[in-house]
């Protein structure tokens, strides 16, 4: 009998395109901090960051964290402040979805996609320095 399996269905023709679109998503909601994008799109994301950034504190030394960083992220370019963007928000790693304004072009309701607490450790080094 056949059984059906839940999966991400982002209307694109190829499951391997679908996995490549939310993966290139997380490299840049990891670097930036938001991602605009569509509901599916934006909800698929969330889940998919979510056990990521599980699974990235379950590694324990360098070598498995560089081996979990090339199957993850998939820009070379942005792999290493990519991880150090993990590492600092490895603890508190939460992502948010807000409405925003529809795309322009065909009027598609929108969403951003962010990680709370992102500018943090920014924001706690300018505090220091004004102290200090």
């Amino acid at each position: 009998m056949r059984k059906r399996v839940k999966r991400l269905n982002l209307n694109t023709t190829k499951r391997s395109h679908d996995k490549l679109l939310i993966k290139n998503l997380f490299t840049s909601l990891i670097v930036y901090g938001v991602v605009t994008t569509t509901v599916k799109r934006a909800k698929s994301l969330k889940s998919y960051a979510q056990s990521l950034a599980a699974d990235y504190a379950k590694q324990s030394d360098s070598r498995s964290l560089k081996r979990w960083a090339n199957e993850n992220i998939s820009s070379m370019k942005f792999r290493k402040r990519a991880m150090d963007k993990l590492a600092a928000l490895k603890d508190a790693f939460k992502v948010s979805i807000v409405k925003v304004a529809p795309r322009k072009g065909d009027n598609a309701v929108q969403y951003e996609v962010s990680i709370l607490n992102f500018d943090q450790k920014k924001t706690d080094e300018q505090n220091n320095v004004a102290q200090g």
